[in-house]
């Protein structure tokens, strides 16, 4: 794996073959990101920090019900009798999104609607009112949807939320203006749209860094998987995912090569690397029908957690295994396995260690009885 160098002038792009800016590049990765919802949403599940977003979310929904039921008995209220209906019904609308949210998190599908309702509900609130200047002004509701949204979906969503919040903002200065104070009205757009623009932009630009620094730090460099830490963070996750639905069918499958300092010494430190390299794509692959986590444990140790149980933990160790032993290189492994007795165990990290050590003392086992076997270990309560 090579390292990537960063650099201030433009570069060919692989997918036009043409000169591209850098920041262009950056933005059309952005753009085309996948959708992200449920592996963001299982990430705050799983560092406890769900429940906080769904309070947060769920005051904001209360606050803008609030708003909108002051802005009905002000004097600033439309006072069309449809508008005011209107304005009941969303103010309902928002006590409604915000139970919604105090009570449950939501499917990707349920998020976007509740989504489409606040840009709805915050673009009456804005145009509505016969004050312009106070629509104006509440134009900088829409930054902390555009937020949200930045955080939660993908680039079109969020251009779509800026795009109404653009339209809504724009439409209630042009009404400022024609009330008699234009730059009174230039002043406070200026305001709102950097507050629109600023606040999500910074929301997207800090996760895409972040992300990259996760990436970084979580991933070994010579194969590419996962490193020990970067294991013991997504294996916690899945251990999380599958106790929590009340299954014990979660293990660890360490695998180690039997004299690997043989190849170093005798074929070079190179062939090392491309060995190690072969035996990650290896359990990579044997792993891919199942969820898993691969990763490289530190030299020539590799390490899968696996929602299995037993046997089918020991087929996938056993299929390692053989499919490392059919490598050109003649090079064999030891595979310790160890998995749950039941699945009344915290699903902490603590557990990853416990399996961990389970399946390290299995493959000494396997090391120990002449290597080129696997070793099955049960974890027990304690």
């Amino acid at each position: 794996m090579g390292i990537r160098t960063a650099s201030s002038v433009p570069h060919l792009d692989a997918g036009y073959g043409i000169e591209v800016d850098p920041v262009i590049s950056i933005l059309r990765h952005w753009w085309h990101r996948p959708e992200q919802y449920e592996l963001l949403s299982d990430h705050l599940a799983a560092r406890h920090l769900q429940s906080f977003a769904r309070l947060a979310t769920a005051l904001y929904m209360g606050g803008m019900g609030a708003v909108t039921l002051l802005l009905l008995v002000s004097p600033i209220a439309p006072a069309s009798p449809v508008l005011r209906g209107l304005s009941i019904a969303f103010t309902i609308g928002w006590i409604i999104s915000a139970v919604v949210w105090s009570t449950h998190w939501p499917t990707r599908r349920q998020s976007l609607a509740l989504i489409g309702f606040i840009e709805a509900g915050l673009a009456y609130n804005c145009l509505s009112v016969t004050d312009p200047r106070v629509g104006l002004a509440a134009c900088i509701g829409f930054a902390a949807l555009a937020a949200f949204v930045a955080f939660l979906h993908t680039g079109i969503h969020l251009v779509t939320t800026l795009a109404i919040a653009l339209v809504t903002t724009g439409i209630c200065a042009a009404r400022y203006a024609m009330s008699g104070n234009p730059t009174g009205a230039m002043a406070t757009l200026i305001i709102v749209i950097f507050s629109l623009l600023s606040v999500p932009i910074t929301v997207k630009v800090s996760m895409h860094i972040l992300g990259d620094l996760a990436t970084e730090t979580d991933t070994d460099e010579l194969t590419g998987l996962l490193n020990r830490r970067g294991f013991a963070r997504s294996a916690t996750e899945l251990a999380q995912s599958v106790l929590a639905g009340g299954s014990a069918d979660i293990g660890v499958i360490m695998v180690d090569l039997d004299r690997f300092k043989l190849v170093n010494d005798t074929q070079g430190h190179a062939a090392g690397d491309q060995l190690l390299i072969a035996v990650g794509e290896i359990l990579v692959k044997a792993a891919a029908t199942t969820r898993s986590v691969v990763a490289r444990y530190g030299g020539e140790e590799f390490v899968i957690a696996a929602a299995l149980g037993h046997p089918a933990l020991c087929d996938l160790g056993e299929r390692v295994r053989t499919d490392i032993e059919a490598l050109p290189d003649a090079v064999t492994v030891s595979v310790g396995v160890s998995d749950l007795l039941s699945a009344d165990f915290p699903a902490d990290r603590d557990l990853i260690r416990r399996l961990v050590g389970g399946a390290d003392d299995a493959m000494y086992l396997a090391k120990h009885a002449g290597g080129n076997r696997v070793a099955h270990h049960v974890a027990r309560a304690e």
